[in-house]
């Protein structure tokens, strides 16, 4: 991280706010704590000054957890806000996920919350525009293809609706899916399975009722809106997105890692969706994805997106293969070869979809990355692969290639 972040701890218990003051200034050189005993108190600090994060008690007396950070999300957006709490449960978790960017459960590790919010924050020096931090740190939810909008209310109001089926609506949509991850990678509803990205695992352990209240009555299922009112670039971000998650899942050499890299090529253009939630003019301006990210207000896209996803406490991986995608790959391995990591794989897989989309034959350069990766032998079945995929996609929502 650049320079010493300003970390505010918030709680109205004196010995509870003292400890996470000392055990967090043990890390001085990286950040500086200031303490406040209630939300009032810490409103008023926020108000004199910014801080680069917030660490707030949920049940507090007078303005609780959910006020003081539903405040910080207008007024200080920029700020990383993580809720500590000794209470969970389905309707604290829903009151809590429009206005945190993570929960952690009290009592909390030391060296777990010091590693939350350095993780949280590093991304965040990707971008330096005030407006775009703003922007990142305001994004409760990001907008959906009509497809899925239309789709899953049925799907979720349907009580004979197999949960296999909720969860492959979900996971083709990039929106659903980021907070999907968001929830199963923090402890919101004090998950058995926090800490890992498979979405589909979030589905069964989150169940349709919790599925329910979250996207359709607590409001995190956005239709298309804006600049992307007619939701045509929304539905080319989402099969571009879950064709290069496909195959990235089948390049990763770690098959044990084969679902965070599926996620990871799910997620890869997500700075896309932020700036159609938040930055509707930008989005509009920002060119398609060719050799090199499009950019915006001095950072890219990809940026914008690591440092969404970091906020959100996605697993290290998955940001970084956003954060570097379009760069090429840093080749590693033992005597065996080269090994495809969880990065490289969203970086070939989405060279490989664009050119597949564009009928266009693969650039020298990358030509020469599969051969070093030792891949070139499975290019006939990684184009059979989007060929599928492609079709089904058209059979089931109409989606079609980028001309």
């Amino acid at each position: 991280m650049s320079g010493v972040k300003r970390v505010l701890v918030v709680d109205d218990e004196a010995r509870v706010v003292d400890a996470l003051g000392r055990s967090l200034r043990s890390e001085r050189r990286y950040w500086s704590v200031t303490t406040a005993t209630s939300g009032a108190q810490a409103v008023d600090l926020l108000e004199a000054e910014p801080f680069d994060a917030i660490l707030s008690d949920m049940l507090m007396p007078g303005m609780d957890g959910v006020e003081l950070l539903g405040w910080a999300r207008e007024r200080r957006p920029e700020a990383l806000r993580i809720v500590l709490s000794g209470h969970t449960g389905p309707e604290l978790a829903l009151r809590t996920l429009p206005v945190a960017h993570q929960f952690r459960a009290k009592p909390c590790n030391g060296a777990e919350l010091k590693s939350t919010i350095a993780r949280g924050l590093m991304f965040h020096d990707l971008v330096d525009d005030p407006v775009l931090r703003r922007a990142v740190g305001h994004v409760a939810a990001l907008p959906s293809p009509s497809r899925t909008t239309d789709r899953l209310p049925a799907l979720l109001d349907d009580a004979a609706t197999p949960v296999d089926t909720i969860a492959s609506a979900l996971v083709e949509d990039v929106a659903a899916t980021a907070k999907l991850l968001q929830i199963v990678n923090s402890s919101f509803f004090g998950l058995p399975v926090a800490g890992q990205a498979g979405v589909s695992t979030a589905v069964r352990y989150l169940g349709v009722e919790c599925l329910r209240a979250i996207f359709l009555e607590g409001g995190l299922l956005l239709p298309p809106a804006g600049a992307a009112a007619d939701g045509a670039a929304l539905a080319t971000l989402a099969r571009h997105s879950l064709l290069v998650a496909t195959v990235a899942r089948e390049l990763t050499s770690d098959r044990s890692m084969a679902d965070a890299a599926f996620a990871a090529g799910l997620v890869h253009a997500i700075g896309r969706l932020v700036l159609a939630a938040e930055l509707p003019d930008d989005f509009v301006s920002v060119p398609e994805d060719g050799d090199e990210p499009p950019e915006v207000r001095g950072a890219t896209v990809n940026q914008l997106g690591a440092s969404l996803l970091a906020m959100w406490g996605l697993p290290q991986p998955i940001v970084e293969a956003v954060a570097r995608n379009h760069m090429a790959p840093l080749i590693a391995g033992s005597g065996d070869g080269p090994v495809v990591e969880i990065t490289d794989a969203v970086y070939l897989a989405d060279v490989l979809v664009r050119s597949f989309d564009r009928d266009q034959n693969l650039p020298t350069s990358f030509q020469d990355e599969l051969v070093t990766f030792g891949l070139t032998e499975r290019l006939p079945a990684l184009e059979a692969l989007m060929v599928r995929t492609a079709a089904r996609m058209q059979d089931d929502h109409g989606l079609r290639r980028v001309s």
